[in-house]
Protein backbone atom coordinates (compact mmCIF):
# COMPACT_ATOMS: atom_id res chain seq x y z
CA UNK A 1 0.00 0.00 0.00
CA UNK A 2 2.82 2.48 0.82
CA UNK A 3 4.54 1.22 -2.62
CA UNK A 4 1.01 3.04 -4.32
CA UNK A 5 1.58 6.73 -2.55
CA UNK A 6 3.26 9.06 -4.67
CA UNK A 7 5.12 11.73 -3.02
CA UNK A 8 4.46 15.12 -3.55
CA UNK A 9 6.13 18.82 -2.89
CA UNK A 10 4.23 21.17 0.50
CA UNK A 11 1.63 22.91 0.23
CA UNK A 12 1.73 26.76 1.71
CA UNK A 13 -1.44 28.63 2.83
CA UNK A 14 -1.64 31.28 0.76
CA UNK A 15 -1.34 35.32 2.69
CA UNK A 16 -3.53 37.91 2.00
CA UNK A 17 -2.35 41.51 2.25
CA UNK A 18 -4.41 43.81 2.95
CA UNK A 19 -4.42 46.77 0.03
CA UNK A 20 -3.49 49.83 1.05
CA UNK A 21 -1.83 48.53 4.59
CA UNK A 22 -3.14 51.99 6.60
CA UNK A 23 -0.38 53.92 8.60
CA UNK A 24 -1.30 55.88 11.31
CA UNK A 25 0.28 59.38 12.52
CA UNK A 26 2.26 59.44 15.55
CA UNK A 27 -0.04 59.23 18.98
CA UNK A 28 -2.23 57.46 16.92
CA UNK A 29 -2.37 53.30 16.62
CA UNK A 30 -3.93 50.96 14.49
CA UNK A 31 -7.00 49.05 16.46
CA UNK A 32 -7.44 46.03 15.77
CA UNK A 33 -3.63 44.97 15.07
CA UNK A 34 -1.19 43.75 17.76
CA UNK A 35 0.87 41.08 19.23
CA UNK A 36 -0.93 38.92 21.69
CA UNK A 37 0.29 39.25 25.52
CA UNK A 38 -0.05 35.13 25.48
CA UNK A 39 1.74 34.02 22.81
CA UNK A 40 4.00 35.72 19.34
CA UNK A 41 0.60 34.58 17.42
CA UNK A 42 -0.17 37.99 15.04
CA UNK A 43 -3.73 38.55 16.18
CA UNK A 44 -6.22 38.61 13.47
CA UNK A 45 -8.78 40.81 13.40
CA UNK A 46 -11.72 41.80 10.05
CA UNK A 47 -10.49 43.98 7.99
CA UNK A 48 -12.93 46.90 8.53
CA UNK A 49 -11.37 47.19 12.05
CA UNK A 50 -8.19 48.05 11.04
CA UNK A 51 -8.61 51.96 11.63
CA UNK A 52 -6.28 54.37 13.16
CA UNK A 53 -7.49 55.76 16.62
CA UNK A 54 -5.80 58.35 19.09
CA UNK A 55 -4.09 57.09 22.33
CA UNK A 56 -6.18 57.85 25.04
CA UNK A 57 -5.70 61.92 26.27
CA UNK A 58 -1.86 62.13 28.02
CA UNK A 59 -0.62 58.96 25.53
CA UNK A 60 1.83 59.03 22.80
CA UNK A 61 3.33 56.57 20.16
CA UNK A 62 5.55 56.63 17.11
CA UNK A 63 4.16 56.80 13.50
CA UNK A 64 3.02 53.49 12.28
CA UNK A 65 1.75 51.93 15.65
CA UNK A 66 -0.34 48.87 15.87
CA UNK A 67 -1.76 48.24 18.86
CA UNK A 68 -3.25 50.28 21.77
CA UNK A 69 -0.29 49.03 23.74
CA UNK A 70 2.30 51.05 21.84
CA UNK A 71 1.02 54.32 23.43
CA UNK A 72 2.66 55.61 26.49
CA UNK A 73 2.54 58.03 28.82
CA UNK A 74 3.57 61.28 27.34
CA UNK A 75 6.01 63.96 29.27
CA UNK A 76 4.28 65.21 32.11
CA UNK A 77 1.99 62.36 32.27
CA UNK A 78 1.94 58.84 34.12
CA UNK A 79 0.18 56.13 33.36
CA UNK A 80 0.63 52.44 32.11
CA UNK A 81 0.86 51.51 28.44
CA UNK A 82 -2.39 51.78 26.63
CA UNK A 83 -3.45 53.96 29.80
CA UNK A 84 -5.35 55.89 31.00
CA UNK A 85 -3.24 58.83 31.58
CA UNK A 86 -3.42 61.30 34.31
CA UNK A 87 -1.55 64.52 34.49
CA UNK A 88 1.14 65.30 36.37
CA UNK A 89 -0.31 67.83 39.22
CA UNK A 90 0.17 71.45 39.62
CA UNK A 91 3.99 71.88 41.25
CA UNK A 92 4.89 68.97 39.66
CA UNK A 93 6.58 67.86 36.35
CA UNK A 94 7.46 64.41 34.22
CA UNK A 95 10.70 64.09 32.03
CA UNK A 96 10.47 61.01 29.14
CA UNK A 97 12.61 58.17 31.61
CA UNK A 98 10.87 59.57 34.83
CA UNK A 99 8.59 56.71 36.02
CA UNK A 100 7.01 59.37 38.68
CA UNK A 101 6.43 62.98 38.40
CA UNK A 102 8.80 65.23 40.74
CA UNK A 103 8.08 68.08 42.44
CA UNK A 104 9.41 71.44 41.15
CA UNK A 105 12.07 72.87 43.41
CA UNK A 106 11.42 74.93 46.43
CA UNK A 107 9.97 78.06 46.24
CA UNK A 108 8.28 77.28 42.55
CA UNK A 109 5.24 75.44 40.93
CA UNK A 110 4.04 75.32 37.64
CA UNK A 111 1.47 77.33 35.49
CA UNK A 112 -0.82 74.43 35.36
CA UNK A 113 -0.85 70.19 35.35
CA UNK A 114 1.07 68.35 32.76
CA UNK A 115 4.21 70.07 32.79
CA UNK A 116 6.60 67.90 31.02
CA UNK A 117 10.21 69.33 31.93
CA UNK A 118 11.94 70.85 34.93
CA UNK A 119 12.36 74.33 32.91
CA UNK A 120 8.17 74.52 33.29
CA UNK A 121 9.25 75.03 36.89
CA UNK A 122 8.60 78.50 37.98
CA UNK A 123 8.75 81.17 40.87
CA UNK A 124 5.99 81.04 43.40
CA UNK A 125 4.74 84.93 44.63
CA UNK A 126 6.95 86.53 46.92
CA UNK A 127 9.80 84.69 45.32
CA UNK A 128 12.19 84.91 41.95
CA UNK A 129 14.24 82.64 39.84
CA UNK A 130 18.05 83.20 39.88
CA UNK A 131 20.92 81.57 38.07
CA UNK A 132 20.82 79.95 34.37
CA UNK A 133 17.89 78.65 33.16
CA UNK A 134 18.88 74.91 33.43
CA UNK A 135 19.73 75.07 37.13
CA UNK A 136 17.47 77.80 38.57
CA UNK A 137 16.91 78.47 42.18
CA UNK A 138 14.59 80.22 43.85
CA UNK A 139 14.50 82.90 46.89
CA UNK A 140 12.19 85.04 48.57
CA UNK A 141 11.87 88.49 47.90
CA UNK A 142 14.18 90.98 50.41
CA UNK A 143 12.61 93.59 52.73
CA UNK A 144 11.22 96.24 51.11
CA UNK A 145 10.95 94.12 47.66
CA UNK A 146 7.57 92.28 46.44
CA UNK A 147 6.02 90.13 43.67
CA UNK A 148 2.52 90.02 42.02
CA UNK A 149 2.50 86.78 40.89
CA UNK A 150 3.88 83.08 39.32
CA UNK A 151 7.02 83.51 37.69
CA UNK A 152 7.32 87.23 38.25
CA UNK A 153 10.32 89.49 38.88
CA UNK A 154 10.50 90.89 42.81
CA UNK A 155 10.15 94.96 42.13
CA UNK A 156 10.61 97.65 45.08
CA UNK A 157 8.88 99.04 46.76
CA UNK A 158 7.74 102.99 45.96
CA UNK A 159 10.34 105.66 47.58
CA UNK A 160 9.62 105.50 51.63
CA UNK A 161 8.04 102.17 51.43
CA UNK A 162 9.10 98.37 52.53
CA UNK A 163 7.53 95.26 53.57
CA UNK A 164 7.21 93.82 57.24
CA UNK A 165 9.18 90.70 55.66
CA UNK A 166 10.31 88.46 53.25
CA UNK A 167 8.33 87.12 50.15
CA UNK A 168 5.45 89.97 50.26
CA UNK A 169 3.01 89.13 47.52
CA UNK A 170 1.72 92.38 46.04
CA UNK A 171 2.07 95.90 46.15
CA UNK A 172 -0.21 96.02 49.05
CA UNK A 173 2.24 95.08 51.17
CA UNK A 174 4.23 98.20 51.30
CA UNK A 175 3.93 100.16 53.96
CA UNK A 176 5.41 103.75 55.07
CA UNK A 177 8.71 103.42 56.29
CA UNK A 178 10.31 104.96 59.48
CA UNK A 179 10.90 108.96 58.27
CA UNK A 180 7.38 108.57 55.94
CA UNK A 181 4.11 108.60 55.92
CA UNK A 182 0.96 107.48 54.12
CA UNK A 183 -0.65 110.62 51.97
CA UNK A 184 -4.19 110.87 53.12
CA UNK A 185 -3.99 107.92 55.88
CA UNK A 186 -4.47 105.66 53.10
CA UNK A 187 -3.16 102.21 53.88
CA UNK A 188 -0.52 101.82 50.94
CA UNK A 189 1.13 104.55 49.44
CA UNK A 190 2.65 107.08 48.03
CA UNK A 191 3.98 107.90 50.44
CA UNK A 192 5.15 110.96 51.99
CA UNK A 193 8.97 112.16 53.61
CA UNK A 194 8.53 114.07 57.45
CA UNK A 195 9.13 117.32 56.86
CA UNK A 196 11.63 119.38 59.45
CA UNK A 197 10.83 119.04 62.63
CA UNK A 198 8.70 116.00 62.60
CA UNK A 199 9.79 111.93 62.96
CA UNK A 200 8.68 108.87 62.33
CA UNK A 201 10.41 105.67 63.71
CA UNK A 202 7.49 102.82 62.66
CA UNK A 203 6.88 100.90 60.16
CA UNK A 204 3.18 101.87 58.50
CA UNK A 205 0.36 104.35 57.80
CA UNK A 206 1.04 106.60 61.34
CA UNK A 207 1.24 110.42 60.81
CA UNK A 208 4.42 111.93 61.65
CA UNK A 209 5.33 113.49 65.27
CA UNK A 210 6.04 116.64 65.67
CA UNK A 211 9.61 117.49 67.82
CA UNK A 212 9.19 118.00 71.44
CA UNK A 213 8.62 121.89 72.80
CA UNK A 214 11.50 123.96 71.19
CA UNK A 215 13.19 121.44 69.35
CA UNK A 216 13.37 120.92 65.41
CA UNK A 217 15.36 118.32 62.97
CA UNK A 218 18.13 119.09 61.14
CA UNK A 219 16.77 117.31 58.03
CA UNK A 220 13.58 115.62 56.82
CA UNK A 221 12.80 112.54 57.39
CA UNK A 222 14.11 111.95 60.83
CA UNK A 223 13.32 108.65 62.10
CA UNK A 224 13.57 108.75 65.24
CA UNK A 225 12.74 111.50 68.33
CA UNK A 226 16.17 111.34 69.31
CA UNK A 227 17.00 113.26 66.00
CA UNK A 228 15.12 116.28 67.42
CA UNK A 229 17.62 119.12 68.38
CA UNK A 230 17.71 122.52 70.18
CA UNK A 231 15.84 124.98 67.46
CA UNK A 232 17.09 128.35 67.13
CA UNK A 233 16.72 130.50 70.49
CA UNK A 234 16.64 126.94 72.33
CA UNK A 235 18.95 124.88 74.59
CA UNK A 236 19.04 121.71 75.61
CA UNK A 237 21.11 118.63 75.39
CA UNK A 238 18.66 115.79 73.50
CA UNK A 239 15.89 114.40 73.48
CA UNK A 240 16.39 111.48 76.68
CA UNK A 241 18.98 113.06 78.34
CA UNK A 242 16.16 113.88 81.18
CA UNK A 243 16.80 117.92 80.72
CA UNK A 244 14.48 118.34 77.81
CA UNK A 245 14.64 121.73 75.32
CA UNK A 246 13.87 125.45 76.46
CA UNK A 247 13.96 128.81 75.25
CA UNK A 248 16.69 131.07 75.81
CA UNK A 249 16.59 132.83 78.66
CA UNK A 250 16.23 136.78 79.05
CA UNK A 251 19.59 138.25 77.88
CA UNK A 252 21.00 134.92 75.64
CA UNK A 253 20.56 133.94 72.22
CA UNK A 254 20.95 130.85 69.99
CA UNK A 255 21.01 131.76 66.09
CA UNK A 256 21.48 127.99 64.96
CA UNK A 257 20.03 124.51 65.43
CA UNK A 258 21.70 122.67 67.43
CA UNK A 259 21.97 121.07 71.11
CA UNK A 260 24.06 123.55 73.54
CA UNK A 261 23.57 126.16 75.37
CA UNK A 262 22.36 129.49 74.57
CA UNK A 263 24.90 132.43 74.26
CA UNK A 264 25.23 135.62 76.11
CA UNK A 265 23.43 138.80 74.00
CA UNK A 266 26.39 141.08 72.67
CA UNK A 267 26.61 144.39 74.21
CA UNK A 268 23.33 146.75 72.73
CA UNK A 269 21.78 143.69 70.41
CA UNK A 270 18.06 143.59 70.63
CA UNK A 271 17.07 141.42 67.80
CA UNK A 272 17.34 137.64 68.37
CA UNK A 273 18.09 137.73 71.96
CA UNK A 274 15.72 135.55 74.09
CA UNK A 275 13.33 137.30 76.38
CA UNK A 276 13.34 140.77 76.96
CA UNK A 277 17.01 142.44 76.54
CA UNK A 278 18.04 144.09 79.65
CA UNK A 279 18.33 148.14 79.88
CA UNK A 280 21.89 149.23 79.02
CA UNK A 281 24.06 148.70 82.08
CA UNK A 282 22.84 145.66 83.05
CA UNK A 283 23.95 143.69 80.47
CA UNK A 284 25.42 139.59 81.72
CA UNK A 285 29.47 139.82 80.88
CA UNK A 286 30.14 138.41 77.18
CA UNK A 287 31.41 134.88 77.47
CA UNK A 288 34.22 134.60 75.18
CA UNK A 289 32.87 132.69 71.73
Amino acid sequence: MADSLVSSPPVVSPQVTIEPEPTCAADEYEHGAGVDSSSSAIVSWDAADRLCRACPAGGASVPGSKGIMSCRAKEGYVGPAGGPFRACEVGTYRLEGHSDCRKCPRFSTTRQAGAPSRQACISQPGYEAQGPATAEIFVACPIGWFSTGVGEKCQKCPEGGTTRKEASIGYGMCLAEPGYTNRHGWPNGPFDICGVGMYKSTVGPHPCKLCPFCSTTETIGATSVKMCVADIGCEGKGFGWGIGFTKCKNGSFKKSKGNGDCKPCDPGQTEGCGGVFPPPGQLPPVESR
